[in-house]
This record gives C-alpha cells, structure tokens and sequence, in this order.
C-alpha cells in the first residue's frame, strides 16, 4: 500500500472542455475510442539531497541550582530578588556571622601564639647550635695543645733524667779517678799505672762528646721551647765539666810519664777535691729531675681536663636535639593552630552564601529575620545561556549522530524563530529497559528567550548528497519490503522497484531504479495496471490550465 498521503485529484473545467469539445457543436463522439487515463506527475530531478532527522526534548537550564547554607544560622540579608541577574562568586544571602568571627580571631590569636613559640624555640636552637659548635672545636683544639705539651714535657723529662744521672755517674768516675791518680802518684808511675792513665783520658774523652752532644741537644730543645733555661745552664756546666775532666787526665796522664813530683800530688789531691765538688753538684741537680717529673704530671694533669671539656661540651651538643625536639613540637603547633584557624575561616565563609555560576534568581525561599538550617533551600539559581535540550534517539540514528554536529531549532512557543545548536553529549548506554538513548544539545540562548520547560525541535544535518536522483515521497508505493514507482513510458505505465537512500521531510533519494527526468505517478497508483495508456500532467500544467490539482480524482481520471 502506498505510505503518502493520497491526492485527492481531479481534472479542471479546462481539461473537460478541451475532452468534450466536439460535443458543443453537436458532432457525435466516435463509437469506438481508446480511454486514456489522465495521471498526476512529477519529474526525478538530480540535486543536493540533505539527509536530515529531527529531534525534539525539552528546553533545560545548563545548569540549575537550589542553594542551601552549609552551616545553620539566622538570616541577616538576601541581596537579590527573582529576576535578578547574578555572577560567579557575588554575594546573595549573609548568615549572622558575630559568633564564627569571633571564633575566626581566636583562632588567628593561637597561630600568632604558636608561631611566636616556634620562632623562639628555633633561636634556642640556633644559639645553642653555634655556641656548642664553638665551644667543641675550642674544646678539640685544647685537647690536642695539652697533648703536644704533654708529649714536650715528657720528651724533656727524659733528657733532664738521661743528663743528670749520666752527669752523676761521670762525677763519680771522675772522683774515682782522680783519687786513682792521687794514690798512683802518691806510689810512683809504674807502666800499668801509665796505661790507666791513658785509659782515663780515653774515658774522658768520650764524656766530653757524650756531654757536648747533650748540651747541644739542650741548646736545639731550649729553642724550640721543650726545656728550660735552667736544664740548658745544667747542661752546659756538665759538658764544661766532661771537658775540665779530659784536661785533668790529660795532665795525670802527664804526671804518669814525668814521674811524681810534689807539686804534682797537689794537683792530684786538687783533682780529686774539684771531682768530689763535680759529684756534690751532680747530685745536687737531681731536684731537676722532680721538677720535669712534675711538670710531666701536670701536662698529663692539663691532658685529663681537656678530655673532660670536650666530653662536657660534646654532652652540650647532645641538648641541641632536645631542643631540635622541642622545636618540631612547636612547629606541629603551629600546624594544628594554623588547621583551625583554616576550619574557623571556612566555617565564616560559608555564612556568606554565593552564587555558584552566572545566571538568574528563579526562585526566592526566604526573607531577612529567618532561620535556616542546612536543608533550607535559600534561593535557585539558573544558567540561561546556553541551555540545553535533552532529545531521545532511536538506536537507528545513534549510530551516525556524532557530538559537534550542528542542529537548528525550533521552539513552540517562539514561532518565526529559529535558534543554533550543536551536540554537545551523547549517552554511551540506552536507557534501562530500552533502545532509545539521550542526546543532549547546547542551544545557543544569548537573547534568554528560551525558558527552561518549553518544548523544542531540533533539526540535524547527517550529510549533504550531490546529484541525488530526488523524488517526492508520494511517487513511492510500498508492497511488504518491496518498494516501487509508476513510471510512464510513452504514455504507458512502468511498474519498477526502486532503492531509497537519505530521507528528509516529503523528499527521498532514489539511488536505483529511476533516471532524472523520468516522469512517475503521484497519486492513484494503485488504480493503474502495468502498460495502461496514461496522459500524464504536472501540476504546473494544471495551474496553467486555470483548474486546482485538488479536483483531480484519487485515480487521477476524468469525473
């Protein structure tokens, strides 16, 4: 059965004079002549062919919001009124705010507070960090001064020791000696008293190098400040001695080969009256040997107290970490005080209520005096450009719908207007029990005429078809799946069946079956048979004829 709607169809007055003219001038209408039916029709043409499909959904803010306080309080001022045009951020309803600012100065008070305990506990530990620093490396540096001084004293304790004991023990031998040579004297030279002698001089001898050695050891140790002037003149007079020694052997040795004369015996008891002197003064410097010995005890005396200094200031260093301590907790203070300050500030702004977005005062709830609490709604708020329409596709078109596609719409309650849209959305789900999904579409609204609610209608370009073979909707004839055209050929009928493509209102595609030019049926096509005789006419022929294409029969013949 044929899906258009049916013409109703008949032929003019003109057409029916032009049929019966014979008969005004009282010829007889032959007896036998062929009927001929005539038939309204159209001419395929070939143009651009948009495939269009129209949506339609309801007008909806872009964003709509019911404002409620997020905290309770009374309500000292509402600014705005319905109609009102608002902006991001401005204010629209105060809360009485007296209590939480006074909690918000309180609370910046304890950051003050703790901000300045943290700022002292980091002074402390700054201060105590270079006095302790200082004081370990002073400590450090004197340990390792009384060490050297120990290590001098020790040294020179020693060499004192080694030269008063080896100045006692040559004093004795000189003694000895010279007593030796007193008697041998006093008994006459004989040749083993002589070879004593010599012996004695040899003994001498290597004294005075022992004695000179030292004595220029002491010389060397009393520049470089290890001993002192009194151990360097001890030294000096045992090497004066060692030498005075050498010389009275030297002289006994003399004595030995000359024989024993008086004057010679008094030198010889000279000799050993002058080496007991040598030996009394030898052991009289022993006391220099408790005097380095102290000077000893008191280095390593000095030794101790710098280790005991440096522990003291290293165990003062040890407090810097309880200070270190002691300004972490400050500073976790100030974190704790600053989140309160923070949680204060927050509940104070949250007195003030503001618009969320730019928009229009829909709705207004409450009046200055009230209370709210956080389920009050206080005022609603509409974005009026853009707005959106929330359509319902079939799962046929979804598929070619893409977002950014440009659509026209149209509002019942605006005739004579038509706005630009695009989509901006489409759902990836049908709806829940369904084939159908949610295309929503951003409508240009800069003139605010569209109002949330009104009923719209959105046409939508899927692609635009050069040289389509296009038709209208009334030449198609639908049998089942089958669909056909009445085509005529030579004034006769052409039954063919055709392939449809892009549809968009009362036109369609044909993309197999006609050529452009060909003429088809509009109307009656069912009264027709293949290869009837037809006279076909346009309704453009008609209007010339002067007669409507409304009085033409459903068949398309003459009444």
């Amino acid at each position: 059965m044929n899906r258009c709607r049916p013409l109703t169809l008949t032929l003019t007055v003109a057409l029916l004079a032009v049929g019966l003219s014979g008969c005004g001038r009282g010829q007889k209408t032959p007896a036998a002549v062929s009927e001929v039916t005539p038939v309204l029709v159209e001419t395929a043409r070939l143009g651009a062919m948009q495939e269009v499909i129209t949506l339609t959904g309801t007008a909806q803010a872009d964003q709509d919001s019911t404002l409620n306080p997020e905290v309770p309080g009374n309500i000292a001022a509402v600014y705005v009124r319905v109609g009102d045009r608002v902006r991001a951020g401005q204010a629209l309803v105060r809360l009485d705010s007296a209590l939480a600012t006074a909690q918000e100065q309180q609370s910046a008070a304890l950051v003050r507070s703790a901000q300045a305990r943290l700022t002292q506990a980091g002074v402390g530990v700054r201060l105590t960090d270079e006095s302790t620093r200082s004081a370990v490396r002073q400590a450090e540096v004197g340990l390792e001064a009384a060490k050297q001084q120990l290590a001098k004293a020790q040294k020179g304790y020693e060499l004192t020791r080694a030269q008063i004991e080896n100045a006692i023990q040559q004093a004795q031998l000189a003694v000895t000696t010279a007593q030796t040579s007193l008697d041998d004297i006093r008994a006459g030279a004989r040749s083993q008293e002589i070879a004593q002698a010599q012996a004695q001089v040899d003994a001498a001898a290597v004294g005075a190098r022992l004695s000179g050695s030292n004595y220029q050891r002491y010389l060397q140790l009393h520049q470089e400040g290890a001993v002192s002037a009194q151990a360097l003149d001890a030294a000096r007079a045992d090497n004066e001695a060692a030498e005075a020694r050498l010389e009275q052997a030297k002289q006994a040795l003399s004595l030995a080969h000359a024989g024993a004369r008086t004057g010679q015996i008094q030198v010889a008891e000279l000799a050993v009256q002058q080496a007991r002197q040598q030996l009394q003064l030898a052991e009289s410097r022993r006391d220099q040997i408790y005097v380095a010995q102290r000077d000893v005890n008191a280095a390593e005396s000095a030794v101790q107290q710098a280790r005991e200094q440096l522990h003291l200031t290293q165990q003062q260093r040890r407090q810097l970490q309880i200070q270190q301590q002691e300004e972490k907790a400050a500073a976790a203070a100030v974190g704790q005080a600053r989140a309160g300050r923070s949680l204060t500030s927050t509940t104070l702004h949250k007195h003030m209520i503001r618009a969320p977005f730019g928009g229009v005062v829909a709705e207004r709830f409450v009046d200055p005096g009230g209370g709210a609490g956080t389920a009050t709604p206080l005022l609603r708020v509409v974005s009026m450009q853009p707005m959106k329409v929330e359509t319902e596709v079939s799962e046929l078109e979804i598929a070619r719908l893409r977002v950014g596609m440009v659509a026209e719409v149209t509002v019942d309650g605006l005739p004579g207007r038509t706005f630009h849209a695009r989509v901006a959305r489409i759902s990836p789900a049908s709806r829940a029990g369904q084939r159908i999904y949610v295309a929503e579409l951003a409508v240009d609204n800069k003139q605010e005429l569209i109002r949330p609610g009104m009923f719209c209608r959105a046409s939508i370009v899927l692609q635009t078809i050069p040289n389509a073979v296009i038709v209208s909707r009334d030449t198609l004839v639908e049998s089942g799946e089958v669909k056909q055209v009445y085509a005529v050929e030579n004034n006769k009928i052409a039954i063919r069946e055709v392939t449809i493509g892009a549809q968009n209102g009362g036109e369609v595609q044909l993309l197999s079956g006609v050529s452009p030019g060909d003429k088809l049926v509009r109307s009656g096509q069912t009264l027709l048979a293949k290869g009837q005789d037809v006279k076909p006419t346009e309704e453009g022929e008609i209007a010339q004829a002067g007669a409507p294409a409304s009085d033409m029969t459903s068949n398309g013949a003459v009444p």
